[in-house]
């Protein structure tokens, strides 16, 4: 290896020594041309050994985009340096003006305030539809329904209840918003005369104020007056509609409870008749008092049926003793079947009056009512509740009495033996 290194700088410099004559130019370019330079051969292969690189395509450069300054914040020294204001645009044409359809109509013609006021006097919220609930609400058809599945007298005659509760709700409801409709009419009706009479300044902030009132004083005064009218009539027949259909829907539930109560009476009565015990008890010489042993509650309403041939208007009805005035004492009827509440305490002429006008449900209150046959017409005998026993009471002009005579007591008595002869009911004997 260093013998050839001698060797190249050897020649090297010999050719370096050499004259520069035809033939030796010629004999070294021939030397150069067949024996290249040991360092050029090996930085040939070490260029020959490069791998070629692809030429990385050329990409357009992003425009610089200047940043916008953002703009100063004024203090409240500087609030005045602003900008003067920019002049407002022109108005656009409306459509009609280039052949289209109508547009809005502009805020200061007389069309507008005309318009205005009509909204102004708009009585849309005063005059409000009546907002009564449809049906006969749903505590009492949930009753009904409970009814139904039972097929109790008990049932029968709670769903009777909550369904006269739910029905004097209802008459209270349509009763307010009947008031209401008569106050809102009133008033809508004064109002309209007082602007028809007498002109009323417009508020401050009111357009065009003289125009406003010539408007409300003319025609439209007139069109919110017959609006308000047609508005008013239109609630009251809907209310009066409601109504009726309310009252209707009621009176089928009720007919239809009082027929199913009717039917489970009837049925008990043919499979179970009450069994009945007489207490008489001797006071003095001539006189009696007869006592019942107290019934159970269906059993009660069961004899009430057999006396009478109708049924009570209430389940609690033969033991009910509760007063609403101490005083008076309790009430002989319940404000029932169309009886006011100041024929709660009738006399006992008065008494046959009421009775007579109801073919199928007595509202007896706290007692059980039994009529027998006398020379005069037929004569009532009460059974009043007296803790665990009924007493009888038999009617005597203006009232009822308990002593009775010996005659009286074998009258109730021999009463009492023909229903179970008809097998309405069974009787026994007991000590007094």
């Amino acid at each position: 290896m260093a013998a050839k290194k001698r060797a190249a700088r050897g020649g090297t410099a010999t050719a370096r020594g050499a004259p520069k004559g035809k033939g030796a130019s010629g004999s070294g370019g021939a030397a150069r041309s067949t024996k290249p330079d040991a360092k050029n051969a090996t930085k040939a292969r070490v260029i020959a050994k490069k791998p070629v690189v692809a030429e990385k395509p050329v990409v357009a450069e992003k425009p610089v985009v200047a940043k916008k300054r953002p703009a100063p914040k004024l203090t409240p020294f500087r609030q005045h340096l602003t900008a003067p204001e920019r002049a407002p645009r022109p108005a656009r044409l409306p459509p009609a003006a280039v052949g289209g359809a109508p547009g809005p109509t502009p805020p200061d013609s007389p069309r507008a305030v005309e318009q205005t006021a009509v909204a102004v006097l708009r009585p849309a919220p005063l005059i409000e539809p009546p907002a009564v609930e449809g049906g006969i609400g749903a505590a009492a058809a949930e009753a009904i329904a409970l009814a139904r599945s039972l097929e109790t007298i008990e049932s029968a005659y709670a769903a009777w209840d909550e369904l006269r509760a739910a029905h004097a709700r209802r008459r209270q409801r349509f009763t307010e918003e009947r008031r209401r409709l008569e106050e809102q009419g009133e008033l809508l009706v004064g109002a309209v005369r007082t602007v028809a009479d007498a002109a009323i300044p417009p508020p401050p902030s009111a357009p065009t104020p003289d125009a406003l009132v010539a408007a409300a004083d003319g025609a439209a005064v007139e069109h919110f007056l017959a609006e308000a009218r047609a508005r008013f009539d239109e609630a009251k027949a809907q209310l009066a509609q409601e109504e009726t259909a309310a009252e209707a829907a009621f009176a089928q539930a009720e007919a239809d409870l009082r027929a199913a109560a009717r039917a489970r009476i009837e049925a008990r009565a043919r499979l179970a008749p009450p069994r009945l015990r007489l207490l008489p008890r001797v006071v003095g010489a001539e006189h009696r008092i007869l006592h019942l042993e107290r019934p159970g509650p269906d059993d009660a309403l069961v004899l009430f049926f057999a006396f009478t041939a109708r049924i009570p208007s209430r389940y609690q009805a033969p033991f009910d003793d509760a007063a609403d005035d101490v005083l008076l004492g309790p009430t002989s009827l319940y404000p029932d079947e169309g009886i006011s509440a100041d024929e709660t305490r009738p006399s006992p002429m008065r008494l046959h009056l009421l009775l007579d006008a109801l073919p199928e449900v007595w509202p007896l209150k706290g007692y059980l009512l039994q009529s027998l046959p006398g020379v005069d017409g037929p004569r009532f005998v009460r059974w009043v509740t007296r803790g665990p026993v009924l007493e009888a009471e038999l009617e005597d002009g203006y009232g009822f009495r308990n002593l009775l005579s010996k005659e009286e007591a074998e009258l109730i008595t021999g009463a009492l033996l023909a229903l179970q002869l008809a097998g309405r009911l069974t009787l026994e004997f007991g000590r007094g």
